[in-house]
């Protein structure tokens, strides 16, 4: 076994504060295995702590892996550090296809670097945030390094603007090549008032066996739509 799965391994045997204590100790870059992938963890923030303690989104974690098949298709909107693009890669298998969209820089270099150091060649990453029509806006990044949760929505003064590109999935070469998509990941941020079209469109298309994204209230509300609009 090598030392960095088993220091992994040791770690997921205790409380999150022990890591937290060792991390202080030393840089906060430590390898590990994501979904089976080799991959750089920054502990110090807070998803990436929770995916190398094996804690992360358990509940959803399993709906993937009860839908997704050897060969199947999954579409992953709003990637950030790959947990979900490399859950569904070992589950699709090379016969498979995964597509993500990515549009923070800091997010979309590691998601390249996991593909690349793990020569993962069923996925394909695109760096842009998913509209309903092609353009660049501003990608609110946080200022501390605790949480990377990027926002188009400038939700306070704190952020800092990346200025990033915007495609439309709907039109998207790479999702029109597909004849099914087993499985869409959503990110809460992209389920926009702009996004709400792009996804009847690919809907109506028959091309959407399931829909996996997060709701929340006051995001539907922004929306003007209600859960059943789903």
């Amino acid at each position: 076994m090598n030392m960095y799965i088993f220091f992994q391994k040791l770690f997921q045997k205790f409380p999150q504060s022990v890591l937290l204590f060792f991390v202080r100790l030393r840089p906060k870059s430590i390898y590990g295995l994501c979904n089976g992938y080799r991959m750089e963890f920054d502990v110090g923030e807070s998803i990436q702590r929770q995916i190398y303690l094996g804690r992360y989104e358990p509940v959803q974690s399993r709906w993937v892996k009860e839908i997704l098949k050897p060969g199947g298709n999954f579409l992953d909107v709003g990637a950030n550090v790959e947990y979900y693009t490399t859950l569904a890669a070992s589950l699709v298998g090379s016969k498979g296809h995964v597509l993500a969209f990515e549009p923070s820089p800091y997010a979309y270099k590691k998601l390249v670097t996991v593909l690349k150091s793990n020569r993962i060649t069923h996925v394909d990453a695109f760096q842009c945030a998913a509209g309903d029509k092609e353009e660049w806006l501003d990608l609110h990044l946080p200022n501390q390094a605790h949480l990377h949760s990027p926002s188009l929505v400038p939700s306070n003064k704190s952020l800092i603007p990346v200025n990033v590109q915007v495609c439309r999935l709907d039109s998207h070469p790479s999702v029109q090549s597909l004849s099914v998509i087993n499985l869409m990941k959503v990110d809460v941020e992209v389920l926009s008032r702009m996004f709400f079209e792009v996804y009847l469109n690919i809907c109506k298309r028959g091309m959407l066996n399931t829909l996996c994204a997060s709701l929340t209230p006051d995001g539907l509300s922004l929306m003007g739509r209600v859960a059943m609009d789903f």
